[in-house]
C-alpha cells in the first residue's frame, strides 16, 4: 500500500518541480540555473514523466561536470557513459551544432570572439 501511494504522488512532485523550474526561467532566465538544473530542464523534453534530477547529475558526473563536454560528445559516447536512451543522447549531442547554426545565422561567416566579464 505504501508503494502504491508513492507511485501516485511521484508524478505530482515531478509536475510541481518542473513548474517551479519553468517559473524560475521565466522570471530570471536560463542563466540563473545551476548546470545540473539546465541539464535537468533539457531532459524535461526528452523524459516527460520521470524525475530528471538524478539523471542530470549522473550525466554531469560522467562528463566531469562540464556541459560543453556533454554537448560536444557523440551520442554514442553519451550512451556509453550514461544510462540514457539513444533519443536522449542524440538530443543532447545536437546542442553544439544547434548553437553553431544559431551563431552562423546571427553573425554570418564572420569569426566570433567571446569575452567574459568577471565581477
Amino acid at each position: 500500500m505504501n508503494d502504491k501511494k508513492l507511485k501516485t504522488t511521484e508524478p505530482n512532485y515531478n509536475k510541481e518541480h518542473r513548474q517551479r523550474v519553468y517559473e524560475r526561467i521565466k522570471k530570471n532566465g536560463v542563466r540563473s540555473l545551476a548546470n545540473y538544473e539546465i541539464l535537468e530542464y533539457i531532459l524535461f523534453h526528452c523524459i516527460p514523466r520521470k524525475d530528471t534530477k538524478r539523471t542530470a547529475n549522473d550525466i554531469l558526473e560522467a562528463f566531469d561536470k562540464n556541459l560543453h563536454a556533454i554537448f560536444d560528445a557523440h551520442y554514442k559516447e553519451i550512451m556509453r557513459r550514461t544510462n540514457v536512451t539513444e533519443r536522449t543522447a542524440l538530443f543532447l549531442s545536437s546542442f553544439s551544432d544547434i548553437a553553431y547554426e544559431y551563431q552562423r545565422s546571427k553573425f554570418g561567416d564572420k569569426r566570433i570572439y567571446f569575452t567574459i566579464q568577471i565581477h
